[in-house]
């Protein structure tokens, strides 16, 4: 289970970041300040940290310079930061402190969970090159590679280990200088992580990771799962939806159905055409019937995406593929 820290002096918005995070299955360790953060960190080891910027004793940027500063590994623990500050200053004083993930409070909870689980994956997989590089070190020397010098070997790994984990915070300076790519997944989970990253390649992130996520949902749920409007009310009124979710991802033929993302660039903007394999759905009432389409806990992804995350959003006949421009 992996271990978020969470930094944020104001103690009702801390308390609903920890239920959330331990509903999402995070083990959760709370702070009031950077400086109790930072102790907490030296003991508990934290596979994430999730900080507000604005605190007493020590603030969000100190904590980024102080864990920057330590050893233990604690200088490459994913750091995302939460602010309800947006202008340049601030930009500039978190960036230049080393936080580059950081997000406008108040924030929807999807990105977040989101973000996280992106930083999550990357820290693991440049973890796992790390091992294997090492692995290989030792399978080369078991065959006793006299050209193999064992501290050149490890301290040149240690530095490139370092920059892979400086790039993997990285995703928002270098999707836009993507101009073309083709994604394919099946589980939200997997759907939350290409929509941080495509997210980065829109003029508006956060929004645009909204209505990304949204659609998505959509597809895997509504399209490939198939679910209708009228099931999933009924699942959430019964408590498992998330268990219906799990038991059609692993069940035929739905395990069988993939959602592909494609992705380009078009006179500057994102174009993204999002496609499923469902049977498609009845898609105008929706575009027709803007944000108060539904006054369900449901329903609204669509409205969400048309009213405020993209510049144009248009359906095939069937409604299984939709394509957006930012």
């Amino acid at each position: 289970m992996p271990r978020i820290l969470v930094a944020e002096d104001e103690e009702i918005l801390r308390d609903i970041l920890a239920e959330e995070l331990v509903d999402s299955g995070f083990e959760v360790i709370m702070a009031e300040n950077g400086q109790q953060a930072l102790e907490l960190a030296k003991q508990n080891s934290p596979d994430l940290i999730l900080s507000d910027f604005s605190m007493p004793v020590m603030d969000g940027a100190e904590l980024v310079k102080a864990l920057q500063q330590e050893g233990s590994g604690l200088s490459t623990v994913p750091v995302i930061m939460l602010t309800a500050m947006s202008d340049k200053r601030t930009e500039l004083t978190l960036r230049s402190a080393g936080a580059i993930n950081f997000l406008k409070k108040p924030c929807d909870f999807k990105i977040l969970i989101a973000a996280i689980n992106s930083q999550l994956g990357l820290h693991k997989n440049i973890q796992k090159h790390f091992r294997d590089r090492v692995n290989e070190f030792f399978v080369l020397q078991s065959e006793n590679n006299a050209d193999v010098d064992k501290d050149e070997f490890l301290t040149d790994l240690a530095g490139r280990h370092q920059r892979f984990l400086k790039l993997a915070s990285l995703p928002r300076k270098l999707t836009p200088f993507l101009e073309e790519a083709h994604f394919r997944f099946q589980s939200p989970k997997e759907a939350s992580s290409v929509a941080v990253f495509l997210s980065h390649g829109f003029e508006d992130p956060e929004t645009a990771g909204i209505g990304l996520v949204e659609l998505f949902y959509n597809a895997i749920e509504h399209g490939n799962l198939g679910i209708d409007f009228g099931l999933k009310t009924k699942l959430l009124a019964d408590g498992i939806w998330h268990q219906e979710i799990e038991r059609r991802l692993h069940s035929s033929p739905f395990n069988q159905r993939w959602v592909t993302v494609d992705y380009r660039k078009k006179d500057g903007q994102a174009l993204v055409v999002i496609s499923d394999e469902g049977e498609g759905f009845d898609w105008k009432p929706f575009l027709e019937g803007g944000i108060q389409q539904s006054e369900e806990r449901h329903g609204r992804g669509i409205a969400i995406a048309v009213n405020m995350a993209f510049k144009e959003l248009s359906y095939n006949e069937i409604g299984n593929s939709v394509t957006i421009l930012g």
